[in-house]
């Protein structure tokens, strides 16, 4: 199956490591999505996480609330690579070009 988005191009990325830096699963992730209202399952998250998947603008508000980040905080693209996960980060989809 071919990514929606390029794996250096995805939001997922930025996604992955704010759950990551809160020490959360994808399965605790899913389960604080879904207390906010966003039924996400912990199969969808790994699918947004690779890339797999798009994410809608309900969701990304609902990630920015669970996380208790800035929209900026998603967005804001960087060229190091995340080093726990290695996944390049460049998240910023409308600066990827």
């Amino acid at each position: 199956m071919k990514r929606t988005t390029p794996l250096t191009r995805h939001i997922g990325g930025k996604v992955r490591e704010y759950r990551l830096k809160n020490g959360w699963t994808q399965t605790e992730l899913a389960a604080r999505m879904q207390v906010v209202g966003c039924d996400l399952s912990r199969e969808i998250i790994a699918r947004i996480e690779s890339g797999f998947r798009q994410t809608s603008v309900f969701e990304i508000d609902k990630f920015v609330e669970v996380f208790g980040i800035t929209y900026n905080d998603l967005f804001t693209q960087s060229h190091k690579q995340n080093a726990e996960t290695g996944i390049a980060i460049f998240s910023c989809l409308c600066c990827a070009r």
